[in-house]
């Protein structure tokens, strides 16, 4: 189910990528967006949780901010937020499931940052291109009492 839902997921992005062609020289663009953080580990990498996937799916917002140095080279920040509880009554996987902090343990909280330069090829309806990034995640676990 989660190999389908990442190759979903990566047909959509690059269905996007092609219809998103533009011109980029001196311009610049601020984007707001959401969507779901869907935690995709494994349960067995939390002793406290039985072996079960705790962390259910939460919010994911975040900003964007690019700009065109050329008609081909663009640099973009991003920067996001994602929130997400556990269920301690849950025995099954939690990651397609949406959060209630009703049973939660604990709270998961995320800050994550990151700088991405593109190369487009070709100025046409279709444009074909390269990226590389850095990106750095803050993430905090807090118990609830």
């Amino acid at each position: 189910m989660k190999k389908t839902v990442a190759m979903v997921f990566l047909l959509v992005v690059a269905l996007m990528a092609i219809a998103g062609a533009v011109e980029w020289k001196d311009k610049t663009g601020l984007g707001i967006r959401g969507g779901l953080f869907m935690p995709l580990s494994e349960g067995k990498d939390y002793n406290r949780f039985n072996g079960d996937e705790p962390y259910m799916m939460g919010p994911n917002v975040g900003m964007e901010l690019r700009h065109g140095f050329t008609d081909h080279w663009v640099l973009s920040f991003t920067l996001n937020r994602v929130v997400t509880f556990d269920d301690t009554t849950e025995t099954d996987d939690q990651s397609f499931k949406f959060y209630k902090s009703d049973n939660a343990y604990t709270r998961l909280d995320g800050f994550l940052a990151g700088a991405i330069a593109q190369y487009y090829f070709g100025l046409g309806s279709f444009q074909p291109y390269i990226l590389g990034g850095i990106g750095v995640d803050f993430w905090r676990q807090t118990i609830r009492e």
